[in-house]
């Protein structure tokens, strides 16, 4: 850029904006329901707003959608009004008049001093709350919009501080010139969502609104659909002062509800705001592509419901664009998938190139002549981009966590920050994101989850890009009009054959940019074609072996001199270490969250080594450096290595002090953002030895490792995971529940030691409530603003029977070994299966003492009152399976072999069902898995009983019958269930032609085939024959950890009846 020697500054409302060819709302296709600026000031605002507010799928060539910001709670507390008779109010024209009556439609007058500005800021009526900048980005502001009028807003922010946060002395003041506080009330209204930044009124053409993006996307590698900026609105795009072809764009994030917020509020929250306000520049400092931050501004009068009642936060970050891999996706996605998420539109082949070009030219700005093809050139850049990126991730031990496609900029910069982390002690298969319990983004998985969604980009651009292949030249206007499925699938045929050339060129750059940055942090300037197999590998295994801390072991190496080595006294080995290079090995080796652990020796011999290569490797190149080498080279890491990271411990302490008293701690914010934008400088002291002052000694331990229970401390997306307001461990409960989250039909390990406390914590009865989308029976929608709209495709029952008996056997076995082992035989376990699309009874909760929760587990259903009113108690997860393997929801029969139907109309079982147990409950579920209408339940009557052991205190028939009709109505209600007496083996199937499945226990299959035998002779139609075998501790289907747990597991009428006896005895005798 060219720098100007004299700067205009302007207010926020009077900012220069970029000119209608750099503005994506003129070039791209907007919503139809909001054709234009024009009219959706004056049209929608006024009479349809809930337009913005509803969640609708847009039509399939749209890109973005006009949408204004409104930071005002969800669901809308809407009044009825006074006096209206319910039989004949207009609720829909009532509710668009309750928003429209708050929306930002009233123009303020012009401002005096730049009375030619383009916008005009427009306030609402019937929405004033508290708005308190606690946040703005001196480097954000520095080098994206230095041009933008801040007016008195640093001042008022106060002195930035770590331990003096309360002293008077440092707080904020406003200025006594009228022009500044204009100027940062300007600021606060525009950035907190409060005001809204569109054209004047008499401007009819062309104009300037505010929009959010439409996008889809996969996440965690399932096809969600749309998506799009369900929280984000771009409220402005300026050019940059010194370059007018570079513009950047302003979004706010939490400002309120978008067509894309499915059921959410569209808000964020105060603690996800500091997170990401701190590490787009904390990024931007390392060098990192990223996305920036400008401003906080905090609601504190607007409640959000998280997993507490929190308080609203509005981030504005910047971009020159905040286009992603799934706005593509969008147009050109997976089709006749099953997905979770708002639904999906047809592909629609010219809005794709619409994008692309404009992509091309304005976003990555590509030297393509006009007319020759761009596809394959911009999916190449922008895969040259991402692979610059994650190198500097993997670089600096950056962890994402949601490397979903939806959240992979065009651009290659760092975007969404969620629930991310810098690496504390080395491990490279470190998971930041609580909620990734398979491991799919952890750190050493990150490149190849950047490579996934590169290729979901060239998916979505294969068929442009085969056809620019075929023709020569660029794709025209209605290219795709007209031309079959076959074609088209011909186009992407030719266009996946990119395929080889991107993975290439991504793991070449990203290689590449990787060795230059460890280069770089390690002091050696020459490349090295041995330096990953000697320099980065070993050091690597080291931090692992020994649990050393990342970005501590690379500062203090910072210090080493390959002269240390020279001091190894003669005739000993390199285990044998001078005292001043003992010293620095000590050094290096403190730096462990658990010294006590460290085994010294083994770690100070492998060290040595290392360090002893290193130290050939650094005189290899002594002519590159000048007179003092050492001294060069430590000041070149330094500039490299930080010695502030932006570690979970920090983000949370900064949080908590922000939380409880904004004045102050927003003062400790800004310390803390300076920090952040300044992590190489020597805070605290570094290396000084005399006393230091109460603000140093802060800096000293902000750049420590913190209390070891935060090492490695994992977040969910969207929020922190926080310390649960109940004790983990209550008082042991009569009635509890158990709510968790499957994110696949893989058997879920990590809920084992939860479902066993829950078990221990539990007297009588424990409910354990799964939810997953692959339990999903339907989409319905919801009703209301917050309606998901879209079609799902349900998966079949009898295709997922082998994962649902094995989640449903780990389970029970779990639940019931806990309680046995505590002796409670007889303690009530039942395991319901609930899809993200049904609503729970509401009155699931009644009688529950206590809800135990997952730690970082949203429940993406609403909990009826009976369940939220009561007190909660979060579980940690446990370890994850190491052989996890992800499930594919599209499972299909082996070749040759009929496809079997998702249901079957009518399905019979039987059994004894006394003293109805887990494995029962089991046979019984599956059961009702796979029918449709009704289920056919036959218990043995008690005559065939009498030769059963302890018959005396078998459950006498009603009493089986009915315990068997409540546990199926609570686990599928809406089923017809004819439970009868069971006189012989074929009961039912022996005289009902209509049924069509039969399922079995493992002991019990020798009756099916009789069973087979007497329908045949009747000329009954076969039967289906669905076995539990999972039951068996010696079935295949079982690991051997699973089967190892089933056999310590008493599922067994016969053992239930003994232990009943033999305790009622020691009951009697404890009586005498």
């Amino acid at each position: 850029m060219k720098p100007m020697s004299v700067m205009s500054k302007f207010p926020i409302s009077a900012l220069p904006i970029a000119s209608p060819s750099q503005l994506l709302i003129h070039r791209l296709n907007p919503d139809t329901h909001t054709p234009s600026p024009f009219t959706f000031r004056t049209n929608v605002l006024t009479t349809s707003p809930s337009l913005q507010r509803r969640a609708r799928l847009l039509s399939p060539p749209c890109h973005f959608s006009y949408v204004a910001p409104f930071p005002v709670a969800f669901p809308y507390d809407i009044e009825p009004q006074i006096g209206s008779n319910p039989a004949t109010e207009d609720k829909g024209a009532y509710i668009e008049k309750w928003l429209a009556d708050r929306e930002a439609v009233h123009p303020s007058p012009p401002n005096p001093d730049h009375p030619n500005a383009l916008l005009r800021k427009y306030l609402p009526n019937n929405r004033d709350q508290p708005l308190e900048l606690i946040g703005l980005s001196e480097m954000g502001l520095r080098d994206c919009v230095p041009h933008l009028d801040v007016g008195d807003a640093f001042v008022m922010l106060g002195n930035p501080t770590l331990t003096d946060e309360f002293n008077e002395d440092g707080d904020g003041e406003p200025s006594g010139v009228e022009e500044a506080v204009r100027a940062r009330q300007d600021l606060v209204d525009v950035l907190s969502g409060h005001a809204t930044l569109m054209s004047p009124p008499e401007v009819t053409e062309v104009g300037f609104a505010p929009w959010s993006l439409r996008y889809s996307g996969h996440q965690f590698g399932s096809w969600a659909g749309q998506l799009g900026d369900g929280r984000a609105i771009s409220i402005l795009v300026t050019p940059h002062p010194s370059d007018p072809d570079v513009t950047y764009e302003l979004q706010l994030k939490g400002s309120g509800r978008t067509p894309f917020s499915r059921s959410a509020d569209g808000l964020a929250v105060l603690r996800s705001s500091i997170r990401e306000y701190l590490c787009s520049e904390a990024m931007q400092a390392l060098d990192i592509p990223t996305t920036r931050s400008l401003s906080l501004v905090s609601l504190p009068a607007l409640p959000v419901a998280r997993e507490r009642m929190e308080t609203s936060c509005v981030l504005t970050r910047i971009s020159p664009s905040f286009i992603r891999i799934g706005s593509f996706e969008a147009l050109n996605g997976p089709t006749n998938m099953f997905f979770f998420g708002g639904g999906q539109q047809k592909p629609d082949l010219d809005a794709l190139r619409i994008l692309g070009e404009w992509v091309t030219e304005q976003v990555l700005k590509l030297p393509v002549e006009k007319g020759k093809p761009w596809g394959s050139k911009l999916v190449l850049e922008v895969a040259r981009r991402n692979a610059h990126m994650v190198a500097g991730w993997q670089a600096y031990g950056f962890m994402h966590g949601v490397i979903n496609t939806d959240n992979v900029s065009i651009l290659g910069l760092t975007i969404d920050y969620g629930p991310y982390a810098f690496m504390d002690v080395f491990d490279p298969w470190h998971i930041c994101n609580h909620s990734d319990e398979g491991g799919r983004y952890a750190y050493k998985h990150q490149p190849n989850m950047i490579i996934y969604a590169l290729r979901a980009l060239l998916s979505a651009l294969s068929p442009l890009i085969g056809a620019e292949a075929e023709l020569g030249t660029a794709v025209s206007s209605g290219w795709a009009e007209g031309i079959d499925q076959e074609k088209i699938s011909e186009w992407s045929k030719k266009g996946m054959e990119l395929r080889d050339e991107m993975d290439r060129i991504a793991q070449e750059t990203a290689a590449v940019e990787y060795g230059k940055r460890l280069r770089k942090r390690l002091g050696l300037r020459r490349q090295d074609p041995t330096d990953d197999s000697q320099i980065f590998r070993p050091l690597l295994d080291i931090m692992e072996t020994h649990k050393l801390d990342f970005h501590s072991t690379f500062r203090t190496l910072c210090d080493f001199k390959p002269a240390l080595l020279d001091q190894v006294e003669a005739g000993t080995t390199t285990t044998s270490p001078s005292l001043d290079l003992h010293t620095y090995i000590s050094r290096v080796l403190s730096v462990t969250p658990e010294p006590s652990k460290l085994d010294h020796e083994t770690a100070t011999k492998e060290l040595l080594v290392w360090l002893d290569t290193y130290a050939k490797r650094i005189s290899s190149e002594s002519e590159q450096w000048g007179e003092d080498g050492d001294k060069e080279r430590r000041q070149e890491m330094r500039s490299v290595n930080p010695r502030f990271v932006l570690r979970q411990w920090v983000l949370e302490e900064v949080i908590g002090k922000v939380e409880r008293d904004a004045d102050s701690g927003k003062r400790v914010l800004a310390k803390v953002m300076h920090m952040a934008c300044n992590p190489f400088e020597p805070w605290g002291g570094e290396g000084e030895e005399e006393e230091l002052d109460k603000e140093e000694r802060e800096e000293r331990r902000y750049c420590g490792l913190g209390d070891q229970k935060m090492i490695g401390f994992q977040c969910t997306d969207h929020t922190m995971a926080t310390p649960s307001p109940f004790p983990t461990s209550p008082e042991t409960v009569d009635n509890g529940i158990l709510l968790a989250t499957l994110p696949n039909l893989s058997t879920p390990h990590f809920l084992g030691s939860v479902v066993a406390a829950a078990a221990t914590q539990t007297r009588h009865r424990l409910v354990i409530v799964l939810f997953s989308r692959h339990f999903n029976t339907s989409h319905r929608p919801r009703g209301g603003i917050g309606t998901v709209l879209g079609d799902a495709q349900t998966l079949s029952h009898t295709d997922t029977w082998d994962s649902v008996q094995r989640i449903l056997t780990f389970i029970y076995v779990h639940a019931t070994k806990a309680a046995q082992a505590l002796n409670k035989v007889l303690m009530d376990v039942d395991v319901l299966l609930k899809g993200l699309d049904e609503d729970l009874d509401p009155h699931l909760g009644d009688g529950v003492d206590i809800v135990f929760r997952v730690s970082g587990d949203s429940i993406a259903v609403p909990l009826p009152e009976s369940l939220s009113d009561t007190r909660q108690c979060f579980l940690p997860a446990g370890d994850r399976n190491p052989d996890f393997r992800e499930f594919s929801t599209t499972g299909s029969p082996a070749p040759g072999t009929p496809a079997k139907p998702h249901f079957y109309p009518v399905v019979a079982l039987g059994g004894t069902f006394d003293h109805l147990h887990a494995g029962h409950k089991i046979l019984l579920a599956m059961g009702a898995w796979i029918t449709e209408k009704k289920l056919i339940v036959g218990v043995t009557d008690d005559a065939l009983l009498q030769n059963k052991a302890n018959k005396h205190v078998i459950e006498n028939l009603p009493q089986r019958i009915e315990r068997v009709r409540s546990f199926l109505t609570f686990f599928k209600p809406g089923l017809v269930y004819d439970i009868v007496p069971l006189h012989d083996v074929a009961g039912p199937t022996g005289w009902d032609p209509n049924v069509q499945s039969l399922v079995v226990s493992k002991e019990t299959l020798s009756g099916a085939a009789a069973i087979a035998e007497f329908r045949k002779e009747k000329g009954f139609p076969p039967l289906e024959v669905y076995v539990i075998d999972v039951i068996s501790s010696t079935s295949p289907n079982l690991s051997h950890h699973d089967a190892g747990w089933l056999k310590k597991a008493k599922l067994s009428s016969t053992w239930i009846r003994e232990w009943i006896v033999s305790h009622s005895k020691q009951e009697e005798e404890g009586d005498e």
